[in-house]
């Protein structure tokens, strides 16, 4: 039995739109999608370091507070994730103050 793609999408739509919030609040991606990118490459690079350190971790009760806390230490230096890539030394400062 074909199934047509756009029914297929419309009803993965709706699906998403019952349970985003859920989802979004525990999953990393609640993370992800709080980000401000300073262009595509710093928001690719902070989705695959996010999903790099997404296994066999709790994710409510750890990472995701985890990855919120270096978020705002980031914007409180007015960095971006691409400038900690960037600049390894400065990336070490920053993590080696991070709690």
């Amino acid at each position: 039995m074909p199934c047509d793609p756009s029914e297929a999408r419309e009803i993965l739509d709706q699906v998403f739109d019952r349970f985003k919030d859920f989802y979004l609040t525990t999953s990393v991606l609640s993370v992800i999608r709080t980000y401000v990118p300073k262009n595509n490459a710093d928001m690719e690079l902070w989705t695959f370091f996010c999903a790099t350190v997404d296994f066999q971790v709790p994710v409510i009760g750890w990472l995701i507070p985890m990855l919120k806390a270096l978020l705002r230490e980031i914007e409180e230096e007015r960095l971006k994730f691409i400038d900690l890539v960037e600049d390894p030394i400065g990336a070490k400062e920053i993590l080696s103050n991070f709690e």
